[in-house]
């Protein structure tokens, strides 16, 4: 596994986040997400969508907060690509995962 993933799914955040809480007397909550460049092979697929293949690499990246720039309608060149997941952007999928509704 990616170290960046490793540390976000260590309990350090939570760790964190336990000592605001106490600290300040408030509830607080940490998020982290590693945000792939276009460059990147993990979660890319060829086609105009993923195979089941690619939906299980995409679920699980979905689930240690691992996304992709252009799971978007444009890439980083401001390309128009849409590339979004079953009609979700990256930005979408971290709203979500936060527990942010739009």
């Amino acid at each position: 596994m990616n170290e960046k993933v490793t540390i976000a799914h260590n309990g350090h955040l939570q760790e964190l986040a336990d000592r605001l809480s106490t600290r300040h007397n408030h509830t607080f909550q940490l998020f982290s997400f590693i945000l792939l460049r276009d460059s990147s092979s993990l979660g890319s697929w060829n086609g105009l969508q993923p195979s089941p293949k690619d939906r299980e690499i995409i679920q699980s990246m979905r689930e240690k907060n691992v996304l992709r720039l252009d799971w978007s309608e444009t890439n980083e060149s401001d390309d128009r690509v849409d590339r979004r997941v079953d009609g979700w952007s990256y930005l979408d999928m971290m709203f979500e995962s936060i527990g942010l509704e739009f």
